[in-house]
C-alpha cells in the first residue's frame, strides 16, 4: 500500500482546514494520524532500523538521515499528542499544538527532500505501469 501521497494530502489539508472549522480541522487532523500509523506500518522495518542500532560504524551522511527521521517521528508525536489535548479542552498556550504542527510541516520538507529520488521513482513507475498494463512482469 503506498501511503505517501495520502499523507502529504491529508497534512496540507488539516493546515488548510484551520480556517474553515474546528471539526473539519479535528475530522483531517484524526484522519492524518491513522494515515501516519499506516504509513509507518508499511514501512516497520525501517522504522525498526531507527530505533535499533546496527551494530556498525555509520558514515555521518547516515547518522544526519537517522536523526532527521527520528526528528520526523517526535514532531509527529508531538503534533498528534498536542492536538488530542486540544481536543480535550487543554488551553492553546498550554498544549503548543501550533509549534509542533508547525515543526512538523518544517521536518516533512526536509522527510521529502530526503527521500525525493526514491519518492519519484515510486511514483513514476506507477504511472508508467498504468499507461503500459501489458508490460507488467509479475
Amino acid at each position: 500500500m503506498r501511503t505517501d501521497l495520502p499523507v502529504l494530502a491529508m497534512l496540507v489539508l488539516c493546515w488548510l482546514m484551520l480556517t474553515v472549522a474546528a471539526w473539519a480541522h479535528l475530522a483531517t487532523g484524526l484522519v492524518l494520524a491513522v494515515v501516519i500509523g499506516v504509513h509507518l506500518r508499511t514501512r516497520w522495518p525501517q522504522v525498526r532500523a531507527l530505533t535499533r542500532g546496527t551494530g556498525r560504524s555509520m558514515s555521518v551522511r547516515r547518522l544526519v538521515r537517522r536523526a532527521a527521521h527520528r526528528l520526523l517521528l517526535a514532531a509527529a508525536a508531538a503534533m498528534i499528542a498536542s492536538g488530542l489535548a486540544r481536543w480535550a479542552g487543554v488551553p492553546a498556550q498550554d498544549a503548543w499544538h501550533g509549534t509542533s504542527s508547525y515543526t512538523l510541516l518544517g521536518v516533512v520538507t526536509v522527510h521529502l527532500l530526503l527521500v525525493r529520488r526514491r519518492l519519484w521513482i515510486r511514483l513514476r513507475g506507477r504511472q508508467a505501469r498504468n499507461e503500459n498494463p501489458g508490460n507488467r512482469t509479475s
